[in-house]
């Protein structure tokens, strides 16, 4: 065995154990992932289960036992019974989950959660291959920064979606199971629909099997939303309450309220001209960087490279989730798709990939050290910590607009290739 694969043997081990160690002393409560129980004045009403952990999947169980015993789960009529307070944001198929006996659930939930933890970990080392310290402290920073640990403790259904498509990206073949795997993603949450664009990225494929297995996605998920129409209106009508809390939010609109809050502009107002100022600025830099940019990717062994792939979903993903709807930001795990591909694209010389690179990296890092004082504070009345957010939230602005640019001309040339068009 190679001295650089023990040495990502090691790095995985310290990563796994660190995170026992976060959970076990309950050392993560304290520093990162406030309990979700604090979140309320009171806790009048039943729980999924006595774990404290991974509080977003009990409440996928608890909605299904709640729907099970007849209570109409998307308007919250089972809230005195199930505590299910903001009604259920998510696909009627998760309904359906099985009762687990009570003397089972922390069992299951346990190694659930354990089996799914463990893979990201080793996802995000097995996408990096780490060879230097640099390198090290990326996948480290990936995974211990404040955002992966809200998505660990809760054990929202984003990672299952990320793992999911990581698995779709770099399966060979199995076009069948990856189009079943992408229609149960979206009966689950609708925004995972995106991962149509996998079919036109299948180099193997034929171009009239691309458009059939994603005429035929596109089908069955409109079928799927005709059939649950009023499940849909309701989720979209919850969407202003997502990220509501600003201290977890990912979205541009964490950017307008920050300017609403100071009575600067309406947020309502604010939001078009930041997404404006946003679109100008990514179309000079796409102008600026474009052969910079065109000439790694351009290449056949980047572009149909398994990261290339995933690079093209996740990136075009966290822009739209990013402009269009209010996350927390535990979908941020989306960047770990991200961050391999840059750090390839880099080593060939690409100059905005650096930036790019380092601006993310450099956020986490941020975030790590002083994203604590943010949690546990009064941000209406701690001047350090609404510094500290709303250094956050440019960082955000700023990786977006950089990342606009690459996205763009990976789309461009997945168009002509896709299409047999010569530059």
């Amino acid at each position: 065995m190679s001295s650089n694969k023990k040495k990502q043997i090691f790095s995985l081990i310290f990563s796994l154990a660190l995170i026992f160690i976060f959970f076990y002393t309950g050392l993560i409560h304290e520093t990162y992932v406030p309990f979700w129980k604090d979140s309320f004045n009171d806790w009048p009403f039943k729980t999924y289960s006595e774990f404290k952990y991974f509080g977003d999947t009990q409440t996928l169980f608890l909605a299904a036992e709640c729907y099970k015993s007849g209570y109409d789960v998307f308007y919250g009529e089972c809230i005195a019974d199930y505590g299910i307070r903001t009604g259920h944001d998510y696909g009627r198929s998760l309904l359906y989950l099985p009762i687990i006996d009570e003397n089972f659930k922390k069992i299951f939930l346990t190694t659930y959660g354990s089996i799914l933890i463990s893979s990201l970990v080793f996802v995000v080392f097995k996408l990096i291959k780490p060879k230097s310290i640099y390198e090290n402290i990326i996948c480290l920073t990936l995974i211990f920064n404040p955002t992966t640990l809200l998505l660990f403790e809760r054990l929202n259904l984003d990672l299952l979606i990320f793992l999911s498509l990581v698995l779709i990206v770099f399966l060979k073949g199995k076009y069948i199971f990856k189009f079943l795997i992408k229609f149960l993603l979206f009966s689950f949450k609708y925004y995972p629909l995106i991962f149509i664009i996998n079919f036109f990225t299948e180099n193997n494929l034929k171009l009239r099997n691309k458009f059939f297995y994603a005429f035929l996605l596109a089908l069955i998920s409109s079928t799927f939303i005709f059939f649950s129409l009023d499940d849909l209106k309701y989720v979209v009508s919850d969407f202003e309450k997502v990220g509501r809390n600003i201290k977890y939010s990912y979205s541009i609109n964490s950017f307008s309220r920050t300017i609403d809050h100071f009575n600067l502009l309406d947020k309502n107002f604010i939001r078009p001209i930041l997404i404006f100022i946003l679109l100008i600025f990514s179309t000079i830099l796409y102008i600026i960087f474009n052969q910079k940019i065109k000439s790694p990717l351009d290449k056949e062994k980047y572009f149909y490279y398994p990261r290339a792939k995933l690079f093209l979903i996740s990136t075009n993903l966290l822009i739209i989730l990013y402009l269009f709807f209010n996350n927390n930001y535990f979908r941020e795990v989306f960047f770990i798709g991200v961050v391999p591909y840059l750090l390839i694209i880099k080593n060939e010389k690409c100059v905005f990939s650096k930036i790019c690179l380092s601006l993310i990296i450099f956020k986490y890092l941020f975030m790590i050290f002083f994203w604590p004082k943010v949690l546990f504070s009064d941000i209406n009345n701690d001047l350090f910590s609404q510094i500290t957010l709303g250094t956050k939230i440019l960082l955000d602005y700023f990786i977006i607009m950089l990342l606009i640019p690459y996205v763009l001309k990976l789309n461009i040339i997945l168009f002509k290739k896709t299409f047999k068009i010569s530059s």
